[in-house]
């Protein structure tokens, strides 16, 4: 392979599109991921090198051997914090590690943008059940304080729900972790896909997110409505711009997870990388190029003028999990209304706690709103919500 050389970290589905973006704008690319037989594994236009990203100096000899000019971890925060230990050492392009904690340390979060005069949420680390209820108050949200993909959270609405919540939160803990016990946010809920370029942050997509029924907070479908984009586009660019100076992200896709009520935009998480299956989603919302603006930012190539305005179709992606979400997609395909499915080939399961028990997803992309209303109208666990 020839041309310049770019390493990406993860070789899951869901860094597939970014690899295939990478190869057409001529790098020679490079995949780690410890699974020898992932998804982009067999392709022969990559290197792959069957290396566990979370082991950093194992990553560390690798670029060593095989200097690149940009390292990137999309969707993966194991890669993501991997890449950002390793950028100063290399000097490629990347978020500082401080910020990439913060990103990922929801309790470190919490203070430094309440410490930058954002509105947050009354939060606490969990130290007892009395004191949760003085400074929380129901209802509330437990969450291991590091984790990510909704795995340990639940949605409490009494004492009885906050000890199976702290129980069931403790194994995503680490150890000696205590779980953190946030303020429970109300409005509908939202992701925001967010391009940074040398420290200049412009909106890419609002997403509309509709979650699993209680007590579980789990990302079931994501909807792209255009008219919605541009009534809400300039005050959750604004909101991002804040929420992202504050925490010291400069570069590449970052989501934010928010809920949007009377008093606007309020932070659920933020995640200092790419989100799942996003390029995607905003292709069929005829939107922005996310992974070649992605793979210009670790470049540093400027933004042209214009190549970013808000998506122009309806959109829908769903998370599959269960045996009716299966049969759901086969209802939407037989309407020709499936624009495209994947199968991971587990097992669909009754009561989903987290986007690891996905079986795989479908989007709906004829662009227009009726299809896309249908979707959420037909899953009836919206409703409990």
């Amino acid at each position: 392979m020839g041309g310049r050389r770019i390493v990406v970290l993860g070789g899951s589905y869901l860094q597939a599109d970014f690899v295939e973006t990478a190869i057409e704008a001529g790098y020679a690319v490079h995949v780690l991921d410890m699974n020898p037989n992932c998804y982009v594994a067999g392709d022969a236009r990559i290197q792959f090198a069957p290396i566990n990203i979370k082991d950093v100096e194992a990553v560390a000899r690798y670029l060593a051997q095989h200097p690149a000019e940009a390292v990137v971890a999309p969707v993966s925060e194991v890669g993501n914090i991997t890449a950002a230990k390793l950028a100063p050492r290399f000097g490629f392009r990347y978020n500082d590690e401080s910020a990439v904690t913060l990103t990922t340390n929801k309790a470190r979060m919490r203070a430094c943008l309440q410490g930058c005069g954002l509105q947050e949420p009354r939060t606490m680390l969990f130290t007892s059940v009395e004191e949760a209820e003085r400074r929380v108050g129901y209802p509330l949200v437990v969450k291991p304080p590091v984790n990510s993909s909704s795995r340990g959270i639940s949605i409490v609405r009494c004492r009885s729900e906050l000890e199976q919540a702290l129980a069931y939160c403790a194994p995503h803990c680490e150890p000696g972790e205590s779980p953190l016990v946030e303020e429970y946010l109300t409005g509908a809920q939202y992701s925001l896909q967010v391009l940074s370029t040398e420290g200049r942050h412009r909106l890419l997509m609002i997403i509309r997110q509709w979650l699993s029924p209680e007590p579980y907070s789990v990302e079931r479908i994501g909807v792209v409505d255009p008219d919605e984009n541009i009534r809400l586009w300039a005050e959750a660019e604004q909101f991002a711009v804040q929420v992202l100076d504050a925490l010291g992200v400069r570069v590449g896709v970052s989501h934010i997870e928010a809920r949007y009520g009377a008093s606007g935009f309020r932070v659920i998480e933020v995640g200092s990388r790419s989100g799942g299956l996003r390029a995607r989603l905003l292709k069929y919302a005829d939107g922005a190029d996310y992974n070649r603006l992605m793979l210009q930012s670790y470049l540093g190539v400027p933004v042209e003028e214009g190549s970013i305005q808000p998506p122009r179709r309806f959109g829908a992606m769903c998370w599959m999990q269960t045996e009716a979400d299966l049969a759901l997609c086969n209802t939407f395909a037989a309407r020709e209304l499936v624009a495209e499915k994947y199968l991971n080939g587990k097992p669909p399961v009754p009561n989903p706690r987290t986007l690891m028990d996905a079986v795989g997803y479908f989007f709906v992309g004829t662009g227009e709103r009726g299809p896309v209303e249908d979707l959420v109208a037909q899953c009836e666990w919206i409703s409990s919500r």
